[in-house]
């Protein structure tokens, strides 16, 4: 499959419909929900110990899930066929680029929660939202994804950005 024959989504719902086409509707709707309900229900309990953990954990799954792509993934990826590459790019990149979105909005999420219920947005300081904006910049998906190879650029071994 090349680049040349790729086709474009016209616009965003049908860039996430075909991501969810490609990466199978359980793992889709999965991978939505969990990352987005967590932060909601550990604000509900009302238990700054649980809430903590819920962004601990989505922050460490999105710290990690970067650093295993840029120094496993990226070489391992290099060192195949372009067929190869493109089969493997097929099935992992829609996964993570619906995985990882939900992810980045449920650590922010959680990160703001977790501020309310300590209380610290009473008298925020700079560095409170400065940390805020920062991360909120931080997550933005910057992808743009195709049905074939979601936004993968096969013979450069790398995200194409936009």
């Amino acid at each position: 499959m090349s680049l040349s024959n790729a086709h474009r989504p016209s616009n965003t719902r049908e860039r996430y419909r075909l991501m969810a086409d490609a990466a199978s509707r359980p793992f889709a709707v999965g991978a939505v929900a969990i990352p987005l309900l967590l932060p909601v229900l550990g604000y509900l309990s009302g238990d700054v110990r649980l809430m903590f953990t819920v962004h601990l954990f989505l922050g460490a799954f999105w710290f990690g899930t970067a650093v295993l792509g840029a120094v496993v993934l990226g070489p391992v990826m290099g060192g195949l066929s372009e067929e190869a590459n493109a089969e493997f790019a097929e099935g992992f990149v829609p996964k993570m680029n619906l995985l990882m979105e939900p992810v980045s909005l449920g650590a922010i999420g959680s990160g703001i929660g977790l501020a309310d219920m300590m209380g610290l947005w009473i008298a925020p300081t700079p560095s409170l939202w400065g940390s805020t904006c920062y991360r909120s910049c931080a997550a933005r998906p910057r992808v743009r994804s195709t049905p074939q190879i979601h936004g993968w650029n096969v013979r450069r071994n790398r995200c194409r950005r936009h």
